[in-house]
């Protein structure tokens, strides 16, 4: 049985998946092939204006790639700050600072669950 909770799991390994794949490939066209080795594989494809694409390709796949690991570690490392915040007594209940901490960083994950739940659903 699937439930919410494992498709979540399974969305977040195959985005950090490829993430990586991304940056790999990103990585060999920036520092491997350079501009002019990816412009010239692109017109030997066809592809109209290779010199413009050839930036966009490797902007897209280095930094796309680099964004969507480096999002993977925002959310472990935002989880142990929530977790060094109660251990130091940062509560909801403790202090008005606490309450709107917990507001914010809730209102904030709530927010961007919804949008990339959307993005991903499935018929």
């Amino acid at each position: 049985m699937s439930n919410g909770s494992n498709q979540s799991w399974g969305i977040t390994v195959l985005r950090i998946v490829v993430g990586i794949v991304f940056l790999a490939h990103g990585a060999q066209k920036v520092f491997t092939f350079g501009h002019h080795g990816v412009t010239g594989m692109l017109g030997s494809m066809g592809i109209p204006l290779p010199s413009v694409m050839s930036v966009v390709l490797m902007a897209v796949e280095f930094l796309g790639g680099a964004a969507l690991v480096l999002g993977a570690f925002f959310v472990v490392g935002q989880g142990l700050e929530w977790l060094a915040l109660l251990r130091h007594g940062l509560t909801l209940t403790s202090s008005q600072l606490g309450s709107f901490f917990y507001l914010i960083v809730g209102l904030h994950a709530t927010r961007f669950d919804h949008i990339f739940a959307s993005s991903v659903s499935m018929p």
